[in-house]
């Protein structure tokens, strides 16, 4: 079997239970968020994340306290492109103090 930052992993996130949920992803590794609801936050805390969305053309590239807020439930696709730690959250992120993501709990 091939390394693990090939694989994929689901994550299927309950609407009712979910509140904030951290990702540490190794480079290379893959995130598929399924059905994340609108209005969900996905915050980079540390390192670099390319993020796709279904139903989306653009791409984002995320570096340390940037963040996007999701406008329709769909699927996210995350892949790191440096060891990162990711925040899903249903509500906006707070401010990250300049430097305070570079180590992150990763």
């Amino acid at each position: 079997m091939r390394a693990t930052k090939e694989r994929a992993i689901r994550l299927n996130l309950d609407r009712r239970e979910m509140g904030s949920i951290g990702v540490c992803l190794s480079e290379g590794s893959v995130v598929t968020i399924q059905e994340t609801p609108a209005g969900s936050t996905i915050l980079c805390v540390s390192g670099e994340c390319w993020l796709t969305q279904e139903e989306d053309f653009r791409d984002y590239r995320l570096g340390p306290g940037d963040a996007i807020a999701l406008e329709e439930e769909r699927a996210v696709v995350l892949q790191a492109l440096a060891p990162s730690h990711v925040r899903v959250s249903r509500w906006p992120p707070p401010e990250i103090p300049a430097g305070a993501g570079s180590s992150g709990p990763c």
